[in-house]
């Protein structure tokens, strides 16, 4: 009877340990699940995807670090399948309030209709304090996946490692920071356009323009017309959800 005791023991200690090394779950509405972002930037960077993944990175974060060769290799997976990476500084005040994040590894995936579906970690591998030898749970995959398929990710929300996003406030005059720090993955060069029709970035262009009167934040709304000029995406249609 001790025996048996001591290995229940055991395994309850087991148990507790992986619980910890991983991300807690989070309550959906909490963590804003079911949003729907309506600034103009982020419809210029839902154009023509699927999905569009915002990964929060921090330049000196370590757990940043470790995640950024994932977000490559994922990048480069999913470029032809409809999903647009956008991988953002922490340091960039006009993202942080925008999204909101809490961490330096953060992702938010969208929906075509720019609805909020997964907000969290990438996986389950790097955390302040543990590394595993390989990830259990691939909760940004499992959120993709589902979205690509038409239904609900299974984990909607997770705390994220990392280190903490300072929030300030928003610049006064977005215009003042065109140069925004955010990077577009791209595996390959972007297609050529045919010189007799308006590159994609200057039919953006005259989108921001014709939009400004709705209150477009011109620097940033820029930057993401460049990116998205220059994404390999192909052009697809998005799903509806279940």
């Amino acid at each position: 009877m001790n025996r048996v005791l001591f290995v229940l023991l055991l395994a309850g200690l087991a148990c507790a340990q992986d619980q910890r090394q991983a991300p807690a779950i989070v309550d959906p509405a909490k963590a804003g699940i079911g949003k729907t972002f309506t600034d103009p930037t982020v419809a210029i960077a839902l154009q023509d995807v699927k999905v569009l993944v915002v990964a929060f990175s921090g330049r000196d974060c370590p757990v940043s670090k470790l995640y950024k060769p994932r977000l490559d290799k994922l990048t480069k997976e999913y470029a032809t399948k409809g999903v647009r990476f956008l991988t953002v500084s922490s340091d960039d005040k006009a993202f942080v309030a925008l999204f909101g994040p809490e961490r330096t590894t953060e992702t938010f995936v969208l929906d075509p209709k720019a609805v909020l579906r997964y907000r969290g970690a990438v996986d389950d591998q790097y955390g302040i304090s543990y590394v595993k030898d390989a990830p259990t749970t691939p909760y940004l995959v499992d959120a993709i996946e589902a979205l690509l398929a038409g239904k609900r990710p299974p984990v909607a929300a997770t705390e994220a490692p990392g280190c903490v996003v300072e929030k300030t406030a928003a610049p006064a005059s977005p215009g003042k920071a065109a140069s925004a720090k955010v990077t577009l993955r791209k595996p390959g060069p972007a297609a050529s356009v045919p010189a007799t029709s308006p590159s994609p970035e200057v039919r953006w262009r005259a989108t921001i323009a014709a939009s400004s009167r709705g209150g477009l934040r011109s620097g940033l709304a820029s930057t993401i017309a460049t990116l998205v000029a220059r994404s390999p995406c192909p052009s697809s249609r998005g799903t509806s959800m279940m």
